[in-house]
C-alpha cells in the first residue's frame, strides 16, 4: 500500500513523534465514531447548529453514496475566520533543526505539551474520525486521518467530498499501489480552541493602540501545528474548511519534495486536443525560430509529444495532445483558466476537446510508471470561490457543498443560494468536478508541455515564454500577485502587490529544494514555461499614478492555450528583458484586435517611465529572491534584465539613476510568540 498504516512497537521510538502519537491516541478514545458513512456525515452535518440545510437540489448525490432523499446543499459558516490564515503555522522544530539548535527543545516541549492538553480536553466531547485517500494513482496515493469533535461534522463531510471516500475499487486500486517510504496523514482539528495566551494579550491591549501593540506584538489567534517528518497537524480554532484542506496538502506536496518523488504544484492540469489538420503550417519554421540550449531535450520532447499524440482515450489518432499546468493564487484565475472548456475554439465535429485534471493541486513524479499519468491529481472534488456561480450559470448545477454563502427565501419560501461573495468575500463551493466539461474518473494527465505562472504586474504583457529552465525558476520564486479575500489577512493588505513563490504561502519544504525541483522538472520534462499577465497592463505615466491599469479580458487570456495548441503563436525575443519572447503582432490579432497597441512593451507610449517601473519590478524580484537565500544561478537571470535596462538607459537618456529596493517579509511559520 501507499502509505504506512500499521504501527511497529519494535519501531515506534524511530516511527512516532509525541504529536502524532497524540493524534493517534486520541483516535482510541471512547467517545469517538469511526468512518462514519456518507449517509450518516450527511445526517450529522444537516444537524450541526452552524449549518442551514437549503432546499437547492445537490449535484449527483448518487455518486457520493448518498440516498434516501439526502440531496440538499448544505452550507456551512465559520465566522469572521472566512478565508485561509497562512500566517497562522507554526512548524514544530525538525530533528535537523534541534541538532544545531538546542534551545529550540523548549519550543518542541511546549508543541507537545500543548497537544496533550489540546486532548484531554477533546476527550470530554463526541468525535469523528474519517478516513479518506489523496490521488487516484498507482504511483502517488495515500490515505488522511482527521479527528474532528461531532459538533463540527460539516468538516469531515467535506473532507470526503473534497479527497477520495473510501469505496471498493479504489481500496483494491490503493492495495496494488506502490508503497511509499511515508507514513499516513493525520489531522486534528479542534474549531473551539481558543489560545490563552492570545486571550490574556487581548485583555490587557487595545489592538487599535498601535503603540502598545508595537511594543507587545498580538500572538497567533489560531494555531495550525505541524510535526512535518510525521505527517502530523494540528488546526486550533481551525473553523473554514480550506485550513484542513491546505493542511492536508502543505503535507503530502512536502513528502513528496523529500522523498524525492516529484515537484509539488499548487495550480490546475488540463490537457487540450486539437485535430492534426488544423495545426499551423509553419509549425516547424516556427520550432526554427526559437532554437532550444540543448538538442538532447528537444529530441526527447518530441518523442514524448509523439508518444501522447494518439489523441484521446478513445484512440483517434488525428488528434494531437497539448497540456497545460497553470500556477496562481486564488482569484488570479487560475480556476477560470485551467477549467474552461475553450468551446469558441476547439471543435467538437471534428473530435477535438480537453481532459481536466486536478483544479488544485498536483505532483509532477520525477519516474513515473506510465508517462501519460506523470502529473498526479490529489483532490477529487474541486473547492471552488464561488464568486462567478451567477444566476443561470452553468456551475450552479455542479454544486455540492457550501460554505459561508448568503441564503434567501423564495415566494414560495423555499431556502435557495445567493453567490458571488455578497455575505463574505470568500464564499466557497464543493463543485461536482466530474460534471464539469472534459473531466471523468482520470484525474491525472501526462507531463506537461507548458507551465503556465499567472501573475498581476502591470509592466508584464499577457503573455510571455520562456525556454531558460533558470529564468523560469526566478519567475516562479518571485511570483508577483496581489492578496484576494480567499486571504484571512488585514483589509488594507488586500489588493497590494506582493511576491508569493509558487503561488504558494504553504511552504514547509524549503524554498531553495522548491527551486531545485522546479529546474529539475523542466530539465527532465522538457516542457516551456509561460508567464500570464491576468490582471491588468500599464497605460501612461497619469493612469498608472492613479494605480489604473488596462485590463487584460478574460477572452484574450482564454484564446492562449488553444493557439498554442494549434501552433498558431509566432515569438519575438524581448530584448529588455533576456531570455524571454513574447507574440509577434500578429499572433494574437484575431482573439483580440488591438493586441499590439494595447498590450505590446514596444507600444507603450512614454517607454522611459515604463522602463524604469519596469526595472523597479526586476528590483524587487532580485531582492526578493536575495532575501529568500537561494542558490544565485536563479537570481543572476533577473539581474541581466537589470543589466539590459541600464544599458538601454545609458545609450539613451545618460548617467540618471533609477535605484530602488524594497523590504519583503516572508511568514516561515516559525513564530515562536504564541507559545510564551
Amino acid at each position: 500500500m501507499s502509505t504506512r498504516s500499521r504501527i511497529n512497537p519494535n519501531n515506534a521510538r524511530a516511527e512516532i513523534s509525541a504529536m502524532r502519537a497524540a493524534a493517534v491516541t486520541l483516535s482510541c478514545g471512547p467517545r469517538v465514531k469511526h468512518n462514519p458513512s456518507m449517509n450518516v456525515l450527511y445526517d450529522m452535518a444537516s444537524e450541526q447548529s452552524t449549518t442551514i440545510v437549503t432546499d437547492v437540489p445537490m449535484a449527483d448525490p448518487k455518486s457520493l453514496g448518498l440516498s434516501g432523499g439526502r440531496d440538499r446543499v448544505i452550507v456551512s459558516y465559520t465566522g469572521k475566520d472566512a478565508a485561509r490564515s497562512a500566517w497562522a503555522r507554526l512548524v514544530a522544530p525538525q530533528p535537523d533543526e534541534l541538532r544545531r539548535n538546542p534551545s529550540l527543545l523548549d519550543t518542541k516541549d511546549r508543541i507537545e505539551r500543548l497537544t496533550r492538553d489540546i486532548n484531554f480536553e477533546l476527550l470530554h466531547q463526541d468525535l469523528i474520525h474519517t478516513e479518506v485517500y489523496y490521488g487516484r494513482n498507482k504511483d502517488y496515493m495515500g490515505k488522511i486521518h482527521l479527528i474532528v469533535p461531532a459538533k463540527y461534522s460539516k468538516l469531515a463531510y467535506d473532507l470526503n467530498l473534497n479527497f477520495y471516500r473510501s469505496t471498493p475499487e479504489l481500496e483494491e486500486l490503493y492495495s496494488q499501489s506502490t508503497e511509499l517510504p511515508l507514513p499516513d496523514l493525520w489531522l486534528v482539528c479542534y474549531p473551539d480552541w481558543v489560545n490563552p495566551v492570545w486571550q490574556a494579550w487581548r485583555n490587557r491591549i487595545n489592538p487599535a493602540d498601535s503603540k502598545r501593540v508595537l511594543k507587545d506584538p498580538e500572538p497567533k489567534r489560531l494555531m495550525m501545528l505541524f510535526d512535518i517528518p510525521f505527517n502530523t497537524a494540528y488546526l486550533l480554532g481551525a473553523r473554514y474548511f480550506g485550513e484542513v484542506k491546505k493542511a492536508c496538502l502543505t503535507m503530502i506536496w512536502d513528502a513528496a519534495v523529500n522523498a524525492g518523488i516529484g515537484m509539488p504544484i499548487h495550480g490546475s492540469a488540463k490537457t487540450i486536443y486539437v485535430n492534426k489538420s488544423t495545426i499551423q503550417g509553419a509549425e516547424e519554421q516556427a520550432k526554427g525560430k526559437s532554437k532550444t540550449k540543448a538538442k538532447s531535450k528537444t529530441k526527447s520532447k518530441a518523442k514524448k509529444s509523439a508518444s501522447k499524440s494518439n489523441g484521446k482515450s478513445n484512440g483517434q489518432e488525428d488528434l494531437k495532445s497539448t497540456t497545460f499546468i497553470t500556477i496562481g493564487l486564488s482569484g488570479s484565475g487560475k480556476s477560470t483558466i485551467g477549467n474552461d472548456p475553450h468551446e469558441d475554439y476547439l471543435s467538437e465535429d471534428k473530435g477535438e476537446g480537453i481532459h481536466i485534471g486536478n483544479d488544485d493541486a498536483l505532483v509532477v513524479l520525477y519516474n513515473p510508471s506510465d508517462p501519460n499519468a506523470g502529473t498526479v491529481g490529489l483532490e477529487n472534488g474541486c473547492y471552488n470561490k464561488s464568486n462567478d456561480y451567477t444566476p443561470g450559470s452553468f456551475y450552479i448545477k455542479t454544486v455540492q457543498s457550501a460554505e459561508n454563502i448568503m441564503v434567501a427565501r423564495d415566494q414560495d419560501y423555499r431556502l435557495f443560494l445567493i453567490h458571488q461573495d455578497i455575505f463574505s468575500g470568500n464564499g466557497r463551493v464543493q463543485t461536482a468536478r466530474h460534471m464539469l466539461p472534459g473531466a471523468d474518473d482520470n484525474i491525472n494527465v501526462p507531463w506537461p508541455d507548458y507551465i503556465s505562472l499567472l501573475m498581476k504586474d502591470e509592466t508584464m504583457p499577457p503573455l510571455m515564454r520562456i525556454r531558460d529552465p533558470q529564468l523560469m525558476v526566478s519567475m516562479f520564486m518571485s511570483l508577483a500577485t496581489k492578496s484576494t479575500t480567499a486571504e484571512n489577512i488585514p483589509v488594507e493588505e488586500m489588493n497590494k502587490l506582493k511576491m508569493v513563490p509558487g503561488a504558494n504561502p504553504f511552504n514547509t519544504w524549503g524554498l531553495q529544494q522548491e527551486a531545485e525541483a522546479l529546474e529539475r522538472t523542466f530539465q527532465l520534462v522538457g516542457c516551456c514555461g509561460l508567464v500570464m499577465n491576468t490582471g491588468g497592463f500599464f497605460i501612461n505615466p497619469k493612469l498608472n499614478a492613479k494605480d489604473q491599469t488596462r485590463d487584460i479580458p478574460k477572452e484574450l487570456s482564454l484564446g492562449i492555450y488553444p493557439r498554442l495548441a494549434r501552433n498558431q503563436i509566432e515569438w519575438e525575443p524581448w530584448t529588455q528583458f533576456p531570455g524571454t519572447e513574447i507574440p509577434t503582432a500578429s499572433s494574437l490579432a484575431d482573439v483580440y484586435p488591438e493586441y499590439e497597441e494595447h498590450f505590446s512593451p514596444y507600444r507603450v507610449a512614454d517607454q522611459n517611465y515604463y522602463y524604469e517601473l519596469f526595472r523597479t519590478r526586476m528590483l524587487q524580484r532580485q531582492n526578493f529572491l536575495l532575501k529568500l537565500r537561494i542558490d544565485r544561478r536563479f537570481i543572476l537571470p533577473i539581474r541581466r534584465a537589470i543589466i539590459e535596462i541600464d544599458d538601454m538607459e545609458l545609450k539613451t537618456r545618460g548617467l540618471e539613476s533609477h535605484v530602488d529596493n524594497i523590504d519583503t517579509f516572508l511568514d516561515t511559520g516559525r513564530d515562536q510568540s504564541s507559545l510564551h
